[in-house]
């Protein structure tokens, strides 16, 4: 059974090891070795909490769980326009619905509060295909818009500039 809880501190272990298994292979693509990529990816997710600490305040940080054990995260940010900061789920369980379920009633809270969800995702990600599914379509970024640069999620990897996309209920 899927839930979810707000995380919490002592969460950092899990939070650490869902971002290298999101970017373990590419980082290992560079030809590092595995000690190497483990020190650099753990450091990584560190500096990219303080990032969204910092940059999204008041955001809900949530759990993924899945028969109780902690299985991926969910950050949004409810503003005038809600912002889906990231939404990530351990490797081994990727692609068996979880990110699809922990989505769908975010995106009917946001019908039902007649909100846009917003998100910014890289041009190669899989998940984009999830998010299209989903509703969410490609926005045009503003000319000069810092959204265009590599996303805290990526601050020392080198990333694409990223694409915006944006979910808005179907009008009836």
């Amino acid at each position: 059974m899927n839930s979810f809880r707000p995380a919490r501190d002592g969460d950092e272990p899990f939070l650490d090891a869902l971002y290298e298994g999101t970017r373990r292979e590419e980082v290992l693509a560079w030809g590092v070795d595995a000690a190497f990529a483990h020190t650099f990816l753990t450091d990584q997710a560190r500096v990219q909490r303080r990032a969204y600490a910092m940059q999204y305040p008041a955001a809900e940080h949530r759990i993924l769980l899945v028969q109780d054990a902690p299985a991926g995260r969910l950050i949004i940010d409810r503003g005038a326009d809600w912002a889906l900061i990231d939404i990530s789920v351990l490797p081994a369980l990727r692609g068996k619905g979880l990110a699809t379920w922990a989505l769908r009633p975010l995106l009917d809270e946001a019908s039902a509060a007649d909100r846009v969800v917003q998100l910014l995702v890289a041009p190669t990600n899989p998940a984009r295909r999830l998010y299209e599914r989903l509703g969410f379509m490609e926005v045009a970024l503003p000319s000069g818009s810092s959204a265009a640069q590599p996303s805290p999620s990526a601050p020392a990897l080198g990333a694409a500039p990223m694409l915006q996309m944006q979910w808005r209920r179907t009008p009836r």
